[in-house]
């Protein structure tokens, strides 16, 4: 008999936590957090900060530059918590109340190397439930020094001439004679492109001249019925 009273109580507690549950997070405020959970943004920016140094070594100022990295979030409500992680698993946790009017940046450092991201989305209040709602993957690009070497100079496609890349570092030889190796078949890609062009003209040229006995006569009529007609509009107009 005990067991079953115990049985009955188990029951009705399951039965009313439920329903406590459905009116605190109902299906409707659900479908209302997950839409706008829909609308979240998340994109990633570089910028370079500048800054001026004093070498007394020389009594100068150098203009000094350092490359970082911004992961911005956007349209974050207050029904919404996230988490931001980075490549070695650590989290960090945030709420609404730490964004301004529901924008949030990320400082990722010095964009010297590559760097993938996590982002996140909870239900602000758990009794929604404690999965996540949804999740954004950033990788933050490293600057490229090989940018700014002369090689790059009309090699701009180059992937390891671009300012920003997602690939690991290189060593500067692989470097050099990678971009040697993209020049040489660009510039051999662009005599074949000049010797097509050149034959499609030679092309032409013979074969106005091998069938110009054909051609002439073509020409001669072409031009003598324009000119009729000229000369018969004019005639038209006269009278």
């Amino acid at each position: 008999m005990k067991k079953f009273k115990y049985v009955v109580l188990a029951v009705f507690m399951f039965l009313f936590m439920g329903s406590v549950n459905a009116e605190v997070c109902s299906y409707e405020t659900k479908a209302k957090i997950n839409n706008e959970a829909a609308n979240v943004k998340v994109d990633y920016e570089t910028y370079e900060y500048k800054q001026n140094i004093n070498d007394p070594t020389y009594d100068e100022v150098i203009e000094d530059s350092t490359w970082y990295g911004l992961i911005h979030i956007y349209n974050l409500t207050n029904n919404l918590s996230f988490k931001v992680i980075d490549k070695n698993g650590k989290k960090y946790e945030y709420s609404y109340s730490d964004t301004d009017n529901g924008e949030f940046t990320v400082n990722t450092g010095i964009a010297m190397s590559v760097k993938n991201y996590t982002v996140e989305l909870y239900y602000a209040d758990s009794d929604c439930g404690k999965s996540t709602v949804r999740t954004f993957s950033v990788t933050i690009p490293r600057y490229n020094i090989y940018s700014d070497y002369g090689e790059c100079i009309g090699n701009e496609d180059y992937y390891y001439c671009k300012q920003f890349v997602t690939l690991d570092d290189i060593k500067e030889s692989e470097f050099k004679s990678g971009v040697k190796a993209y020049s040489e078949e660009k510039e051999k890609k662009q005599q074949e492109e000049e010797r097509k062009n050149n034959s499609i003209i030679y092309k032409t040229l013979t074969f106005a001249d091998k069938y110009k006995w054909v051609i002439i006569p073509i020409v001669i009529v072409v031009a003598g019925g324009i000119g009729y007609i000229v000369i018969k509009k004019r005639k038209e107009r006269i009278v």
